[in-house]
């Protein structure tokens, strides 16, 4: 589902305008954003959490020439699953 498809589903399903949901979720990663850039996480009861993490500066090399690389380092956002919500998908059949 990419951004386009969400929000018309989302909009669907709060009997809201297209550019209304799309404020919504605009306003959501807006505050998401603001809360990692404070280095908190954003947490969803029922979903999940959201945290910022730093990964350190690591070297890598590449297979095929060989040639040692130093990756610098980077903050990433992970997410863990609720265990409300890792038992609602395990319950669902699986894709294909």
């Amino acid at each position: 589902m990419n951004y386009k498809e969400f929000i018309s589903e989302y909009s669907s399903q709060i009997g809201k305008t297209q550019k209304d949901a799309d404020m919504i979720v605009s306003a959501i990663t807006n505050a998401m954003r603001e809360a990692f850039s404070d280095s908190n996480s954003v947490s969803f009861q029922g979903f999940g959490i959201f945290e910022l993490k730093r990964k350190e500066e690591r070297i890598v090399k590449n297979p095929q020439t060989q040639q040692r690389m130093l990756i610098p380092p980077k903050q990433v956002v992970e997410f863990k699953p609720s265990i409300t919500l890792k038992e609602q998908l395990k319950e669902l059949p699986p894709s294909e």
